[in-house]
């Protein structure tokens, strides 16, 4: 028979293993969900008249975004922003972002820049 005593040690008990096991998951977010990213201001394929281009981004779960071999850094959020001076014709921008496990997220585009 369950006393009240052993009904509240393993009511306890239960609730400090729930909360263990939660704070695992949580600390484990950045292996299980891994990096994402999102850039903004380019697109693959853009072709612009200006020869100065700003675009930046969101890099989740990352610890560095690097951009044309440059490393950019990454606000507490995570956002980044760069500038690129574009040579006429295609240039093309490589992308990559990495996290504390040495995985990497790589994107790369195209952008036409017309001399006028």
């Amino acid at each position: 028979m369950i006393t009240t005593k052993k009904a509240f040690r393993y009511g306890t008990v239960s609730i400090l293993i729930a909360i263990i096991l939660g704070y695992g998951i949580w600390q484990s977010r950045d292996i299980l969900f891994g990096i994402k990213a999102s850039v903004y201001g380019v697109n693959d394929g853009l072709s612009v008249s200006d020869p100065i281009l700003h675009f930046g981004g969101n890099a989740y779960h990352a610890n560095s975004v690097v951009v044309d071999g440059k490393t950019v850094p990454l606000t507490d959020a995570g956002a980044w922003e760069d500038t690129l001076a574009l040579l006429p014709g295609y240039n093309t921008i490589q992308i990559v972002v990495t996290d504390r496990f040495r995985r990497t997220v790589t994107k790369e585009y195209r952008i036409y820049y017309k001399n006028n």
